[in-house]
């Protein structure tokens, strides 16, 4: 499922601080069969604004912090069992620890599903001095730039300094390495016609709390967001293929009427030609 030769071949940039874009960092093949079962149950809609950090979008956990499961929730379909495996392998910590240069023997790790419908964003900020490494994976088969969601690497909390900006594409990975010039955000996403998909990946320090998530004294996974800050969505939501297909039409109903336009068009102008060069031939002709 997932290249780790990939991810440890990532070329870490230096500036404006340490991150990486990872081009196929999940096999292309695998990462569309990500998309076609894309979890819809046991999300929470997340929203928070403090002033200095600003988020809203919906959430799933995979992995809560420092276990070495998936988290008790719905069954996963078979391709996201295989990616949680992959995760939770030796082999993803090392190619990651290889990846940033810096050992992650000892440090827990975390995995959540992000879905990013209409209106989520995520305002500039500074992860939170815990955690070391966020590796962010992209399941979306195509997206264009002016729907939004785009990762931005900021060169300061100022959200118009945009050094780079990573769109969501289909098996590509981000990597962010935690420091206090790391600053990021996530353009609002607009109309797009399906949502932005993600898998995120939170390394922390060693004795780390999850900020997150948790599993009760019945086993049952709980948010530490409370209402209205955190809502468990109890059906699943449209899952936006049903947004596509009508997008789809929309633009094919389009491309009919700009094909009519421009058929009329096409007559209008061989008329005007012709009434221009009839009077011509007319002449050439008693000339002859």
């Amino acid at each position: 499922m997932i290249d780790f030769d990939a991810i440890a071949s990532a070329e870490l940039q230096a500036i404006p601080y340490e991150w990486a874009l990872v081009r196929q960092a999940i096999e292309p093949g695998r990462a569309a069969a990500l998309i076609d079962t894309f979890p819809v149950d046991d999300f929470w809609r997340l929203q928070h604004d403090d002033g200095e950090k600003s988020y809203t979008y919906s959430a799933r956990p995979l992995v809560i912090l420092g276990e070495d499961r998936p988290a008790s929730l719905a069954p996963l379909p078979d391709p996201w069992q295989q990616l949680v495996q992959d995760l939770l392998s030796p082999r993803y910590r090392d190619a990651l620890s290889k990846a940033i240069g810096r050992d992650l023997d000892g440090a827990p790790m975390e995995v959540a599903v992000w879905r990013w419908d209409e209106d989520a964003q995520l305002g500039p900020h500074l992860d939170m001095r815990e955690k070391l490494v966020t590796q962010v994976f992209y399941l979306n088969g195509g997206w264009n730039p002016w729907w939004g969601g785009c990762l931005r690497i900021l060169g300061s909390k100022d959200e118009s300094d945009v050094h780079s900006e990573i769109p969501p594409l289909l098996g590509s990975s981000s990597l962010l390495v935690r420091s206090d010039e790391s600053w990021h955000c996530v353009s609002p996403v607009g109309e797009a016609p399906v949502p932005r998909r993600s898998v995120i990946v939170t390394w922390f320090r060693p004795g780390s709390s999850s900020p997150s998530w948790y599993e009760d004294d019945d086993g049952i996974v709980q948010s530490h967001a409370r209402p209205p800050g955190g809502v468990r969505q109890t059906s699943p939501e449209a899952s936006g293929l049903a947004a596509l297909e009508a997008h789809v039409a929309a633009l094919e109903a389009r491309v009919e009427e700009l094909t009519v336009l421009r058929n009329r068009k096409s007559v209008r102008a061989a008329l005007a030609i012709a009434k221009r060069v009839n009077p011509i031939r007319h002449r050439l002709a008693g000339r002859a």
